[in-house]
């Protein structure tokens, strides 16, 4: 699907799930580095959520796939997120939002929240470097890391989301190679988790 972004069009994938009450936005790491909606982590990431019973929409951020306009260091790109949340909404009619992202992409479902307002955060291995200032937001959310991620600083991010929102997978690196099976199950655990403590139900 094609639909309206700040710079034109962006291309997206739509999955619903059926009386879901919530859908996920799923944003890529990054553009200049091979990143798009067909990532293999963000592929893990879309199964989970539909395990969960959570409505999905994969998109590519401008400069990508079939998306117009170009690459804007990671500010356009937020904007970017931003369309897809209002979509997502339009077209699924949820109630709850959440937003997920996997390394750069983590780094723009962060910086989106203020203005998109969604019910829930998951970053994966999120690029936190290109946001050191930025404070986690009070809302629920989830953390997964690599143990030995090449880029992001484990401690770092403990001592910013905290031990409680954080789960690291073993044996593993920044690309979660040969772990997509554990991390699909460990974040299908982690959004049911999610929705007990907090009190949001998905589906």
């Amino acid at each position: 699907m094609l639909f309206d972004g700040p710079t034109g069009k962006l291309e997206g994938e739509l999955t619903r799930v059926s009386g879901a009450k919530a859908a996920a936005v799923l944003c890529h790491p990054h553009p200049q580095m091979g990143g798009s909606m067909h990532d293999g982590v963000v592929g893990t990431l879309k199964g989970s959520f539909l395990e969960q019973g959570i409505s999905t929409l994969c998109f590519n951020y401008r400069s990508v796939g079939a998306s117009d306009g170009a690459y804007d260091k990671g500010t356009g790109e937020v904007d970017d997120v931003l369309a897809a949340a209002d979509r997502v909404r339009v077209e699924t009619g949820a109630s709850r939002l959440i937003l997920a992202g996997y390394s750069f992409g983590g780094v723009m479902a962060l910086k989106a929240v203020q203005t998109a307002r969604p019910d829930a955060l998951l970053l994966i291995a999120p690029a936190l470097s290109m946001a050191p200032d930025l404070a986690p937001p009070e809302i629920p959310g989830l953390v997964v890391l690599a143990a030995r991620d090449q880029f992001v600083d484990i401690e770092q991010a403990r001592n910013r989301f905290g031990d409680n929102a954080v789960i690291e997978i073993m044996d593993t690196d920044h690309f979660f190679s040969g772990q997509h099976e554990s991390l699909g199950d460990r974040v299908s655990k982690g959004l049911a988790e999610l929705a007990r403590v907090s009190g949001l139900a998905w589906n």
